[in-house]
């Protein structure tokens, strides 16, 4: 039986037709590829036992990570790191491969340091004044990875001299003492400049990146994300941060500011949204991309789409964005960007160069490196350029969507993962599914790092909003993990629509910095958020669209921004001849959050699984059990593991009906609304790209989509 299936009924029908095609969609774990090869037939690797006494000595570990983190702070600038800039017009490339070739001998775990003091720095571009962020205290920008890094190293310190035969240990703890020490003088007597200008936002969207994945929320990889760790120490913490409960929906959610079961977008199984599906987020929705542009930004995006692309029209330079380079799909080969799993018919790359006003390109002149090293090197090169342009350039929005730490889990680079300096990451966990997949994640952690020290050397993160977020929660078997919440992907349980999300920057007040909020955040706030983050005003934005302005809260107003989140609604049911039907209310699937209170509706049963346990490996998410859908009722305040389902409790009826009632009417207007879903159209698309061999729009009008043009 599936860990997570699915938060609706399947048919008998469907399900037997995913099951049989299989090539796209499929997250059943597999050994680790080596680059450049698709490794099909790999079989998931034998659990192993776990090491005795992990907990107790995860603190001293995270410690050894961080000493590391201090001892040299831009490993980029040691090396030599030097970005081409050349990309300045359509007839250009970009340079993929900025990182170093080969990793000094000499590195060691030292290279992950914290982020320089940004209050030294002269804030370059131009834009709309941002009130609400001129005029900060002078100590609003201090180094925001000190205080941590300082009680880190002092207990490093005491650790180290527990093992004095380990002498590098040792010796790191006295160089990380040292670089706080420095670090602090030059906090305290290096000025600072004040900016009105409006800010640079870079929003980072990590794929699958699951509540038990990041920092010291994980039981068993807090070191391999000791880097963003820091990031999140000193920024704000968003600790009540919701989503959709998969990839598609909480992308078109982020964009479009709209809850995905009332703007079409709400019909979403395993397998749904598949490469050849020819529909998409609606054209009729302005997105964010095009909010920001009418504040004077330059926006871009790099890395995965995921909302539509089978007509050029859906594409992200049709939508808003002045650059891209994008996949188009749910999942990719991380070396050579083919479809993942490879479809039967075929094998195409998924990669493509927009420019607004332009025809998109193939990418056939980007280099094959690592993905995560190649969107890092993309969205460096764009904060270079934007440094380049001075006091002529524009505000950047930088929308940074990564592939990882989605399957399949191929080995990093060596420019992102090196087994010398970055095995000692992976000592908490003795699966080999879970150590693939913290391979992923470090390989992002370092790349993370790349970009925030770019932003620093350029002269631009004084001035910047850094964003980061996962899209969805984890799924176990893939090696990410959600635990100790409920579930994971597909499902409305925490584990599936409950994951990390943080702000970091020297524009956040003194007293936000190094906190956490527990407000109610969701997924559609960004929209809003971002655009009064950029000086807008939210009144000029569409009045039906479902998020609220975060931006007073992230500053450190006191004020509710939202007491309820519409977390799914799904109103169909896709029949054996894959017609989709709208279901009555009774039989529709749903979940909502009103205050403390959540209610879900038709969702199979799912568990809370360890890492460190072989079920969690087992488990499939989003393959349906056969098992009828349930009621829940939980106060997921108190009970954020959702152990105590108040449903059948005759004292929280009255809750119960109130938000079963509530939901209700997002039924009817999700009904009304209807879905944007159609059958794939397999004939017609791969057609197009045997001729070129990428994953390209397919069609110019809904015509010249067969209805009768199923992949099954």
């Amino acid at each position: 039986t599936g860990c997570s299936p699915p938060p609706w009924p399947r048919t008998p029908g469907i399900v037997g037709r995913m099951e049989k095609r299989l090539p796209y969609g499929t997250f059943r774990h597999t050994a680790i590829a080596e680059p450049g090869t698709h490794n099909d037939l790999a079989e998931p690797h034998s659990p192993k036992d776990r090491l005795g006494g992990c907990g107790r000595i995860r603190p001293f570990l995270l410690a050894i990570g961080l000493v590391g983190a201090a001892t040299v702070y831009t490993w980029s600038h040691q090396n030599n790191i030097a970005v081409d800039n050349s990309l300045n017009s359509a007839s250009d490339v970009p340079i993929t491969s900025s990182v170093p070739a080969s990793v000094p001998e000499t590195a060691t775990a030292a290279k992950y340091a914290a982020p320089t003091n940004p209050t030294t720095v002269q804030a370059k571009g131009k834009g709309k004044a941002n009130t609400m962020a001129a005029g900060l205290p002078s100590d609003s920008r201090h180094n925001h990875a000190k205080a941590a890094l300082e009680k880190l190293a002092s207990r490093m310190e005491s650790k180290a001299a527990e093992n004095n035969a380990d002498t590098t240990k040792a010796a790191n703890s006295v160089k990380v003492a040292d670089t706080v020490a420095a670090t602090q003088t030059d906090a305290e007597t290096e000025a600072e400049t004040e900016t009105d200008s409006a800010p640079h936002i870079v929003f980072i969207m990590a794929d699958d990146l699951g509540f038990n994945d990041l920092g010291e929320d994980s039981t068993d990889l807090s070191e391999a994300t000791i880097f963003m760790t820091t990031l999140r120490e000193g920024g704000l913490n968003i600790t009540r941060y919701y989503t959709q409960s998969s990839c598609t929906p909480a992308r078109a959610a982020f964009l479009s500011g709209r809850y995905p079961g009332l703007s079409g977008m709400g019909y979403d199984s395993r397998g749904s949204f598949q490469p050849e599906s020819p529909y998409g987020l609606s054209l009729e929705y302005e997105l964010l991309p095009s909010y920001m542009k009418s504040l004077g930004y330059s926006t871009e995006i790099v890395g995965k789409w995921n909302v539509g692309h089978y007509m050029q029209e859906y594409l992200p330079t049709e939508r808003g964005f002045d650059q891209a380079l994008t996949f188009q799909t749910d999942q990719m080969h991380y070396h050579n960007y083919t479809t993942y799993p490879r479809e039967d018919e075929g094998t195409w790359v998924d990669l493509l160069l927009g420019y607004a006003g332009q025809n998109y390109q193939t990418a056939d002149a980007v280099d094959r490196v690592y993905s995560t090293e190649l969107f890092s090197t993309r969205g460096m090169m764009a904060i270079q350029d934007t440094a380049d342009a001075g006091d002529d350039a524009d505000p950047l929005f930088l929308y940074l969507a990564y592939q990882a730490v989605h399957v399949p889990h191929e080995q990093p680079s060596q420019n992102l993962y090196n087994e010398e300096v970055d095995g000692w990451r992976l000592s908490q966990t003795s699966y080999s599914y879970r150590k693939n997949f913290a391979k992923t994640l470090i390989a992002l952690d370092n790349a993370v790092k790349l970009v925030v020290e770019k932003l620093i050397s350029t002269e631009l993160m004084a001035n910047t909003f850094l964003v980061v977020a996962s899209d969805n929660g984890g799924c176990p078997s893939d090696g990410s993990n959600n635990y100790p919440l409920r579930g994971g992907k597909f499902d409305a349980f925490e584990g599936g629509v409950r994951v990390p999300s943080f702000v970091y920057s020297p524009l956040l007040p003194a007293k936000q910095r190094g906190t956490e909020s527990n407000a109610l955040f969701h997924v559609t706030d960004w929209l809003p958020t971002l655009y009064a983050m950029g000086g807008g005003d939210t009144s000029d934005l569409s009045e039906d669209i479902d998020g609220v302005n975060q931006y007073d809260h992230l500053m450190g107003s006191e004020t509710v921004a939202r007491n309820s989140i519409l977390l799914s609604m799904n109103a169909w049911t896709e029949d054996n001849a894959g017609v989709l039907r709208t279901n009555d209310f009774k039989n529709s699937t749903g979940a909502m959050i009103v205050g403390d209170y959540k209610f879900i509706q038709n969702q199979v049963w799912a568990k809370r699984y360890s890492p460190e346990t072989s079920s969690a490996e087992k488990c499939s998410c989003g393959i349906s059990t056969g098992t009828s859908g349930s009621h829940y009722l939980y106060n997921v305040f108190d009970d954020p593991y959702e152990t105590t389902n108040l449903y059948d409790d005759e004292s929280y009826a009255e809750v119960a009906a109130k938000l079963e009632n509530l939901l209700r009417e997002h039924y009817k207007t999700a009904a009304e609304t209807g879905s944007s879903w159609k059958m794939t159209s397999c004939s017609t698309s791969h057609a197009v790209w045997a001729e070129s061999g990428y994953v390209t729009p397919f069609a110019t009008s809904d015509d010249d989509v067969s209805s009768d043009d199923s992949c099954s």
